[in-house]
């Protein structure tokens, strides 16, 4: 299809401009209007398809300019998506996550980088549900909860203690102490209760978990009372407020000291205000008119 260009004058007739090129002419693969057309409808019906799956070359990759990206989880270390962390074994993978989880939930800056703060999912599945209810056959274990959004990390584990064979009643029934027991802990001393000597055997089971893995447990000897959660959150209220007020304090001594700096700055600006108006008036530093023609000599003198 050829079509000519017709330049046309307001008041004077000029000649035509005529392009004898055609549109399959800028086509240097040979193909025509209708091919490409088709070609695009077969490429649209294919993408259309469910099971289509779009790919990009890496060149295409390295050329692509992307906009809105989103915020990274960890500046300069950590985006967002999907990743395979991989390693020998041993070495910290698990406890490498553990830590990056703690740093998002909380939001502190981790190797010196900027952590923006966000929800975290962790699944614990190395010392799992199976290992601790083998070690433990009559504890029911039906839930566990990482807390890693509080200064110390902990496993909420929730378990009820159960019995069976009883002579009398129900064949099963809830109780620790039975249940410890049937475990092989039994109750001596006040202080070596079956619940006491259980929680050593657990930390022990731990200890071993944390060898493994090259990990040293550093035992502070330090045990606070439990607080419920409205006493917690009050405790870390307080601790808030104290920091706070510690700021305040510091941003008040920093005030202090610009607020002396612009008075100074005040009083300097008037002294030399003062001396520009003595240096203009005062007569023992005002110069004379020179007499007609004078040597430097003279005039000084």
């Amino acid at each position: 299809m050829t079509t000519p260009i017709v330049s046309v004058g307001a008041d004077t007739e000029q000649l035509p401009n005529v392009c004898n090129d055609s549109i399959t002419d800028f086509n240097e693969d040979g193909k025509s209007l209708d091919d490409y057309l088709e070609e695009m409808q077969k490429e649209f019906s294919k993408q259309m398809s469910p099971s289509y799956l779009k790919t990009v070359s890496m060149s295409e990759l390295y050329d692509t300019v992307f906009f809105n990206v989103q915020t990274p989880l960890i500046d300069g270390l950590l985006q967002r998506g999907t990743y395979i962390f991989a390693g020998s074994p041993k070495v910290g993978k698990s406890f490498m996550m553990v830590q990056l989880a703690y740093h998002i939930s909380t939001g502190t800056p981790l190797w010196g980088y900027k952590v923006q703060k966000s929800t975290v999912l962790y699944f614990a599945l190395e010392d799992d549900y199976p290992r601790l209810q083998e070690r433990n056959p009559n504890l029911k274990v039906f839930s566990a909860h990482l807390h890693i959004d509080e200064a110390t990390p902990h496993l909420h584990i929730d378990f009820v203690p159960f019995t069976t064979g009883s002579k009398r009643g129900l064949d099963t029934r809830v109780s620790l102490k039975q249940a410890l027991a049937a475990q092989g802990f039994k109750g001596g001393t006040r202080g070596d209760t079956e619940w006491n000597q259980w929680v050593s055997a657990e930390k022990s089971a731990l200890a071993f978990v944390m060898e493994r893995h090259g990990i040293e447990w550093e035992h502070k000897g330090t045990h606070e009372k439990h607080l419920s959660v409205l006493d917690y959150k009050k405790q870390e209220r307080a601790t808030e407020l104290e920091q706070l007020g510690a700021k305040i304090e510091e941003k008040q001594t920093e005030f202090n000291v610009l607020s002396e700096r612009v008075l100074n700055y005040d009083d300097g600006l008037e002294n030399l205000k003062n001396v520009e108006e003595m240096l203009d008036t005062a007569p023992e530093y005002q110069l004379s008119e020179p007499q007609g023609f004078m040597s430097a000599k003279a005039y000084k003198t």
